[in-house]
């Protein structure tokens, strides 16, 4: 009799298994679809970003360059990049992406 009280793990469903598999693997590809996304996005506007060379802190920059970087981060971020990580590719701080885009 004590031995049929031993607690046993209880067993899963095969059904229920394969598909709590099935919304891991979803989730999986969600995810790596995203991060590709990111990828693709960042390598677009590292392409046409080429051209911004930036000397350093402090440096005044002009409204046409500032457009012209704003709307690249903008391309960028509804592609799929992040709005800091598309800022970093560009050589710039998110917070000035920030500041530019409220003085337009």
């Amino acid at each position: 009799m004590g031995s049929s009280l031993l607690l046993e793990a209880p067993r899963k469903d095969p059904e229920l298994l394969s598909y709590e598999k099935e919304e891991e693997l979803i989730r999986e590809l969600k995810r790596k679809d995203k991060a590709l996304a990111e990828f693709a996005a960042r390598v677009v506007l590292l392409k046409k970003s080429h051209l911004f060379v930036w000397s350093g802190r402090g440096q005044l920059v002009c409204s046409d360059l500032r457009a012209i970087c704003i709307e690249l981060i903008k391309e960028a971020n509804l592609n799929g990049c992040r709005k800091e990580i598309a800022s970093k590719d560009c050589g710039l701080c998110i917070k000035t992406i920030e500041r530019w885009e409220k003085s337009y």
